[in-house]
């Protein structure tokens, strides 16, 4: 067999964080899609401030954070999954 085609017909697996445990690790991935594959895995939270004086800081989410190699945008992101919402509550290219 081939390199090229060994690298052809392996599967990529995302990456698990030890902060989570199997089923919301299982869970992240099914909401990552079929199509991306997380490079990392952890937990965080995303903090915003408010206008217009921006002197305080609020804590909008909590979740999974994964860097997601996108194959379908032919890009990578950030995304924080909500588990308890199970969707994608922030996202940065």
């Amino acid at each position: 067999m081939s390199m090229t085609s060994e690298n052809r017909n392996s599967t990529k697996v995302s990456k698990a964080s030890t902060y989570l445990s199997g089923e919301e690790n299982d869970l992240v991935f099914r909401l990552i899609g079929r199509r991306c594959q997380s490079q990392c895995t952890t937990v965080a939270q995303i903090y915003l401030t408010e206008s217009p004086e921006h002197q305080r800081w609020i804590k909008k989410h909590t979740g999974a954070l994964c860097f997601v190699k996108d194959n379908a945008k032919r890009s990578y992101y950030c995304r924080l999954f909500c588990l308890i919402r199970h969707e994608v509550v922030w996202e940065q290219e």
